[in-house]
């Protein structure tokens, strides 16, 4: 989904946000939400009406595409998707998070360990990145008021500051530490984006990708996979400049990086059969003739596992509705045959060029 965001402080707290409670049922394809709605929302947990307004948008852009109303304009995905390449090895993933903020590969546990020298070099000449030392670490905790008597968590040298959400904050120093196993340069606007490279991650991954015209699905993740991530939290402030940044330019930047590293891996599994990309939200089920897409087959269930699949060239795409904040996903897969694209940069390029433009 490629929604510009107003204010970078207000998007950083939608992650975790449980977006369950926006799915309004679909009582008809797109249905409406009020502004009353929203506005009633946003007295109560303005959160709740940041996420509202987002779902009104996509479903009014769905709805102006199944009507006809607004065309379909083929664009560059710049992030938000979910990559999956198949390989006589098994798959590869490649998550690009909707904010922009992170990024996720992942591999099976029998391709290049984790923390082996030829892993790390890799890695390191690929990414742009060199090998962390341990940096100032500077805890920030909110505390009472002003006059705040209780310096445990405070040091008295550093004063207390507000932030921009109106906290009064306090900093204290918490000596030196290791936040992953590599890091980029300084960025301008502070901290470093720190990657990290092992065979456990805190989070699920999920992947699609489609056989026998069928959607499939594979985790990585948790100590499924073998993976190289960025650190997703940020931690730097003006007392510990190094710390990780997860700012959305600093992050971007690492973007080709992490294709190029994708398409390296492929190849150790023996090359790619095959592109799948979860893009989210780009095509209503109208726009599959309108782009002509041959032998379309719709496939209903209830909502959220509606399948419309369509075939163009050699290509499959197939879309499955969603939810508020995306009616539909849309999943593309494109045989790419190792024969055909000889080399990693071969792969990369098809993967920004072709894969991407969408």
């Amino acid at each position: 989904m490629s929604i510009e965001p107003e204010s970078g402080d207000i998007w950083k707290q939608l992650e975790g946000v449980d977006l369950s409670g926006l799915d309004k049922g679909k009582e008809d394809q797109y249905p409406t939400i009020s502004p009353s709605e929203i506005s009633e929302a946003y007295g109560t947990y303005p959160l709740r009406g940041d996420l509202m307004h987002l779902a009104h948008d996509s479903l009014r852009k769905a709805q102006a595409q199944a009507e006809g109303e607004t065309a379909r304009v083929k664009s560059y995905r710049e992030q938000g998707w979910r990559l999956a390449i198949q390989t006589p090895k098994g798959i590869l993933g490649l998550w690009s998070h909707w904010l922009g903020n992170q990024f996720y590969l992942g591999y099976p546990k029998t391709i290049l360990k984790p923390e082996a020298k030829e892993t790390d070099e890799l890695i390191m000449k690929v990414l742009e990145v060199e090998k962390a030392e341990p940096v100032k670490q500077v805890n920030v905790t909110a505390v009472s008021d002003w006059n705040c008597k209780d310096r445990k968590f405070v040091d008295p040298n550093k004063p207390l500051e507000q932030n921009i959400a109106g906290q009064i904050i306090g900093y204290k120093d918490a000596g030196l530490r290791l936040w992953s196993r590599f890091y980029g340069p300084l960025e301008p606007t502070g901290g470093r984006v720190w990657i990290d490279s092992s065979d456990f991650d805190s989070y699920d991954h999920q992947f699609q990708y489609i056989e026998d015209g069928q959607i499939r699905q594979i985790h990585f993740g948790y100590e499924s996979s073998n993976g190289v991530s960025t650190f997703p939290f940020e931690t730097y402030n003006k007392y510990a400049s190094e710390g990780p940044t997860t700012e959305v330019k600093a992050v971007q930047r690492y973007k080709d990086r992490f294709i190029n590293l994708a398409a390296e891996i492929v190849f150790v599994m023996g090359g790619p059969r095959a592109v799948d990309i979860n893009y989210g939200f780009v095509l209503v089920p109208e726009d599959l003739d309108r782009e002509g897409y041959q032998n379309v087959k719709f496939l209903k269930g209830q909502w959220g596992n509606e399948i419309i699949r369509g075939q163009k060239g050699d290509s499959t795409v197939i879309l499955k509705s969603g939810n508020s904040l995306v009616p539909w996903s849309t999943i593309l897969h494109a045989p790419a045959p190792a024969d055909f694209l000889r080399t990693p940069k071969m792969l990369a390029d098809f993967i920004r060029e072709d894969i991407l433009w969408f």
